[in-house]
This record gives structure tokens, C-alpha cells and sequence, in this order.
């Protein structure tokens, strides 16, 4: 992500430097935003999928819970080997 936001940069500081409209800091500034924008986005997806995932192993947990009772026959059948490599 990094690359790309840079190979951008080097796009459009071509573009602003043919252009006397847009003076640099005022475009370096918005590169910036853009980029912070990206990084920010990017945060917010990788928050959302930690959620699910936690959300699963937990629900994963609670059916381990069921399923055995108390729970001391899945640690049992950890503890034999009888868990096929799951933890």
C-alpha cells in the first residue's frame, strides 16, 4: 500500500508541477490527506475483521462448552491427542 501510495505521489507531483493553479503545499497537503484517508480505511477494515474473529473463536468455545458438558471431556481428548492438531 505504501508503494502504490508513493508511486501516486510521484504522479501527481508531475501533474501539480506542470499546473500553476495548484501550488505544491497545498497539494503535498492533500496527498497527505489522501493518504492518512487510505491508512485510516485500512485500520477500520482490519479492526472489523479482529471483531469476527474473536466473535467466531468465542462462538467456536461456547459449542466446545456445549458439546462436552463441562468442558473436561474436550480437554481430555486434548490432552490424549484426539483433538487432530486443532490447538
Amino acid at each position: 500500500m505504501a508503494s502504490q501510495v508513493s508511486l501516486n505521489v510521484v504522479g501527481f507531483a508531475a501533474a501539480a508541477a506542470t499546473t500553476e493553479k495548484v501550488g505544491i503545499l497545498e497539494f503535498l497537503n492533500g496527498v497527505h490527506l489522501k493518504a492518512m484517508e487510505a491508512i485510516c480505511t485500512k485500520i477500520k477494515v482490519l479492526e472489523g475483521d479482529l471483531m469476527e474473529m474473536r466473535l467466531r473463536l468465542r462462538k467456536s468455545a461456547e459449542e466446545r462448552e456445549q458439546c462436552s458438558g463441562d468442558g473436561r471431556l474436550w480437554r481430555s481428548a486434548i490432552r490424549k491427542g484426539w483433538g487432530g492438531g486443532l490447538l
